[in-house]
């Protein structure tokens, strides 16, 4: 269950979604273990709980399950080289992590329309 991913670490809630088969690819364990969470959230000390987290101007950083389950679906079609569109990036999170899915070679575009997120 998504609320029991929680951890104390980027690496445990990694692990905890994959334990939980929210995450289901090496490729997307190793893609979210490489973007710290707590770099993306306004409060450290609660990035790594699977909840949504506000990161100001009225918006949030969704829950980490809701990250994997959005990368897991996405997976088919994130080739090396590839090229992504993320459209409401908000703190750019999810853009991290799809880069590391599209690789060096791939470019992934994160559209903010709240201007202070993108600061």
């Amino acid at each position: 269950m998504a609320w029991r991913c929680s951890g104390n670490s980027n690496k445990q809630l990694v692990s905890n979604l994959a334990a939980s088969h929210i995450i289901s690819s090496n490729e997307v364990a190793e893609a979210m273990s490489k973007v710290d969470r707590a770099n993306y959230v306004r409060n450290p000390s609660m990035a790594y709980e699977d909840s949504p987290q506000p990161i100001g101007y009225a918006a949030t950083i969704s829950a980490p399950h809701m990250h994997a389950y959005a990368a897991s679906h996405m997976l088919p079609y994130l080739k090396p080289g590839g090229r992504v569109l993320d459209i409401g990036s908000g703190s750019g999170y999810l853009s991290a992590v799809l880069y590391h899915l599209v690789g060096p070679t791939g470019t992934v575009v994160g559209i903010e329309h709240v201007d202070e997120l993108t600061q």
